[in-house]
């Protein structure tokens, strides 16, 4: 059963069955319709064989609208059982609902996630305000308050945001989360996320993804934050990539998977990692995340054109991401272009001295310029700010600095020897 994302992102196309299905890369495709008459709705919905268009299997339902979500879920359960008989095999069964029993907080936090998931400042500002409301309207909902620690999460890692102002809320927001309801799932891997990030607590991690898993194990999203966050940092390369495979199995169109797929991949030093950044790139070309990894990927695979190519496309998206200009510092200095490389290694000093500017980026600007005993004190300022991006670069560069004393020390200060 392929996630909402991938399904979602062909809404609305219209375009051959055959075409969609292998987007999506199924063999059958659940298709239909709502239409509401008053308090009344009708829902439709049909079993598409992919393969001649034939259909396997049609249903309707007419109910009054009392409990829309408890029609969501008495449909959704029906229809996972029509399919479950006419296809001779296990279906998954829908998740333990998860919604507030209050439809408009519900629907302010699915607000949320879409203005989050925009990854801009302002779309940051918009789910704020979503998650507020939601809780205004619903204050024993747990979901919001897993959505605003998720929006930490995303402001330290894409946008900037300074950990150790901003962490602490986010940890105070999934506790009350968990308070209100121990078994979220979302609740759960949000926190192991943090136990990695911000507490190199792994153990508490292990927990939490096993817990989240345990409560929803059909979940893409868990799996490929399990994969990019835990198994890959601590060199479980393989359990990492089942996980980064089966989440782009279950939602082949959601960037963030395909992302973390090519990034394992990379982390494995498996050619293929070259191809499956470049279809991304080619899927994606608006995921400035992906031009990002596309470049370690490219950079270690001795392609420092492709590579300086990939960033400057993330450019146009994002102008002036430190990430990206600091990969492309080291980008150039590997090419020799050391002149390029010190230019952009002074603008994000020259930004420092106004604002915070993290210190993963700029220390990869240091090492371009060959200056490793200032990459070094910036990777330990890096950790010591709690940067998101330190857990993944510091596993990546081990091949390249290991010898040095005090690349372990780094590693040593993660727990992660």
């Amino acid at each position: 059963m392929i996630a909402r994302t991938s399904a979602f992102a062909l809404n609305g196309q219209n375009q051959d069955i055959r075409r969609t299905a292998e987007a999506l890369g199924v063999a059958n495709i659940l298709e239909g319709s709502v239409r509401k008459a008053g308090n009344h709705v009708r829902i439709t919905a049909q079993l598409i064989a992919a393969s001649d268009g034939s259909h396997l299997w049609s249903g309707r339902y007419d109910r009054e609208m009392t409990d829309i979500f408890a029609i969501q879920d008495e449909i959704s359960q029906a229809i996972v059982e029509a399919l479950a008989a006419k296809l001779g095999e296990p279906v998954l069964r829908p998740e333990r609902s998860q919604r507030s029993a209050v439809p408009a907080a519900y629907e302010a936090y699915l607000e949320g996630r879409y203005y989050m998931q925009q990854v801009t400042p302002q779309g940051m500002e918009r789910a704020l305000e979503c998650y507020q409301r939601a809780i205004a309207l619903d204050p024993g909902y747990a979901l919001p308050y897993v959505g605003m620690a998720q929006r930490v999460h995303y402001q330290a890692l894409y946008l900037a945001g300074r950990p150790r102002e901003i962490v602490p809320d986010a940890l105070a927001s999934l506790g009350r989360a968990l308070q209100l309801d121990p078994e979220a799932a979302e609740a759960h891997y949000v926190r192991a996320v943090f136990s990695v990030l911000f507490e190199y607590n792994w153990n508490a991690a292990r927990e939490h993804y096993a817990r989240a898993l345990e409560l929803d194990p059909g979940s893409p999203r868990i799996r490929a934050s399990r994969a990019c966050w835990l198994l890959a940092p601590l060199g479980r390369l393989d359990e990492a990539l089942a996980d980064a495979k089966r989440a782009v199995n279950l939602d082949p169109l959601n960037p963030s998977f395909r992302n973390i797929e090519a990034w394992v991949l990379h982390l494995m030093r498996r050619p293929e990692a070259v191809e499956r950044a470049r279809a991304a790139l080619r899927l994606f070309p608006w995921d400035f995340i992906m031009s990002f990894i596309a470049a370690h990927v490219f950079l270690r695979a001795g392609l420092p054109d492709e590579a300086a190519a990939a960033v400057e496309k993330g450019l146009e998206v994002v102008p002036g991401s430190t990430p990206l200009l600091g990969v492309l510092a080291l980008i150039r200095g590997r090419e020799g272009r050391t002149t390029e490389a010190e230019k952009i290694r002074a603008e994000l000093e020259s930004r420092a001295l106004r604002q915070y500017v993290p210190f993963l980026p700029r220390a990869l600007a240091s090492e371009g310029c060959s200056d490793m005993d200032c990459a070094y004190r910036l990777l330990d300022q890096a950790i010591d700010e709690r940067e998101s991006l330190a857990v993944g670069i510091l596993h990546d560069r081990r091949s390249d600095l290991h010898s040095d004393p005090r690349y372990n020390n780094l590693l040593h200060r993660m727990n992660l020897t």
